[in-house]
C-alpha cells in the first residue's frame, strides 16, 4: 500500500492533458473511472448529476467548437459530459466541481490522461445541448475527455505554482 507522500506525490503530480494518443481506454478503465465517479461524495448525498459518455469523433467534433478552450477536445478517444438538472448550471458547481477532480485522478491512477473543460457561456450551452440532444431542463457543466496521453502531453517539469508565502494567511488575513 502506498505510503501517504506517495498519496501527496500522486496528488501533486496530476496535470490537466489536452493531447492524446490514438491507443483507444479500455472498457475496463472507463468502468473504473465510472465507477469512482459514482462514489464522489456531494452535498446532503444529492448526486445532482448525470453523466453522458461521448465516443463518437463525430459528436466529439461538435462539442470542441462550444467555445475557443475546446479546440482540443477531438484528440482524445473519450468526453465524459458532466451533465446537472435545471436551468442553473453553477446550481452545484462545488459538487461538480469535485466528480470533475475525480475523474482526473481516477484516470491518472490508470495510467490515463485527462482534461477538463467548462461550457460558462449561454452560446457554449446551445452548440453543446444541440452536440449532445441535451434536453432544455438539463445544463451542461463540463466535459473531461480521456486518453492516453501523447508523450508532448506531460509538462517536463513541474511548476507555475505560487510559493506558500503568496497563498497562506495565519489567524487573519493580511496583504502583502
Amino acid at each position: 500500500m502506498p505510503s501517504g507522500a506517495e498519496y501527496l506525490d500522486f496528488l501533486t503530480g496530476q496535470r490537466q492533458t489536452r493531447d492524446f494518443t490514438s491507443d483507444p481506454v479500455s472498457d475496463d478503465d472507463l468502468g473504473a473511472v465510472l465507477e469512482t465517479m459514482r462514489w464522489t461524495g456531494s452535498a446532503s448525498n444529492r448526486q445532482p448529476w448525470q453523466f453522458l459518455v461521448v465516443r463518437d469523433p463525430e459528436t466529439i467534433a461538435k462539442l470542441a467548437k462550444a467555445t475557443m478552450f475546446t479546440f482540443w477536445l477531438p484528440k482524445a478517444p473519450i468526453v465524459i459530459v458532466v451533465l446537472t438538472a435545471g436551468s442553473d448550471r453553477y446550481a452545484h458547481a462545488y459538487d461538480l466541481g469535485r466528480v470533475d477532480e475525480r475523474i482526473l485522478l481516477a484516470s491518472q491512477a490508470l495510467g490515463l490522461g485527462a482534461g477538463i473543460v467548462t461550457f460558462g457561456s449561454d452560446s457554449a450551452q446551445r452548440i453543446a445541448h444541440e452536440a449532445l440532444q441535451v434536453p432544455g431542463d438539463w445544463s451542461v457543466y463540463s466535459a473531461v475527455a480521456i486518453g492516453h496521453p501523447a508523450e508532448t502531453a506531460r509538462p517536463a517539469k513541474l511548476g507555475g505554482r505560487k510559493p506558500l508565502d503568496e497563498l497562506v494567511h495565519w489567524d487573519r488575513f493580511t496583504r502583502s
